[in-house]
């Protein structure tokens, strides 16, 4: 260590330390043009996901596309326009109907989009079908905290699970992919 004498009170001797001798050197190198190894580089992608807007389209004839180039199909079926209710689950042997179908809703829209009401949750999404195939996404949704008991959370995976359909009786029947679970709705009176 060096010792020198401090100006401001001459009699006081000053001591330096050894670290501040090393400053200017961690500075310097700090500032150096050589790039960091290759091991240490970090490579990011940006994913942009973009969602159309809804748009009012016109009703067309049972089974024509609207836009072929699109890669969301959008089909006037017979299942669009109308409000349905969850009426329950069927698995093999086993009905869980519900006392309350009113409480969880779901439209589909012509235009690709649908409205779902969950007991005390509402949101909406997009579906894509593709002759019998139908996949559906909830893509906004409240945040509301149902009452204990409800089963909005159980309705909104269960559809977002559904991977095909069929009609039958003014029923609308949504089978799920990997389960032998079937969703059961009924036009809304």
């Amino acid at each position: 260590m060096r010792l020198s004498v401090n100006p401001c009170f001459p009699r006081q001797r000053f001591q330096f330390p050894s670290w501040a001798l090393l400053l200017p050197a961690l500075v310097c190198s700090a500032c150096s043009s050589t790039p960091p190894p290759p091991a240490t580089r970090l490579k990011l992608a940006v994913i942009k996901k973009h969602h159309p807007e809804p748009l009012d389209v016109e009703s067309e004839p049972f089974e024509r596309e609207i836009d072929e180039s699109s890669s969301l199909r959008r089909i006037n079926l017979p299942i669009t326009g109308v409000s349905w209710e969850w009426q329950g689950i069927l698995t093999p042997g086993h009905a869980d109907l519900l006392d309350q179908p009113g409480e969880y809703r779901l439209e589909l829209k012509p235009n690709g989009w649908f409205e779902v009401k969950a007991d005390c949750k509402q949101g909406a999404g997009m579906f894509e079908v593709k002759g019998q195939r139908i996949v559906l996404s909830v893509l906004k949704l409240s945040h509301a905290h149902c009452q204990r008991g409800s089963r909005a959370d159980d309705f909104l995976h269960t559809l977002e699970a559904v991977r095909s359909f069929s009609m039958a009786e003014n029923k609308l029947y949504f089978e799920m992919q990997r389960e032998s679970k079937t969703m059961i709705f009924g036009l809304r009176q």
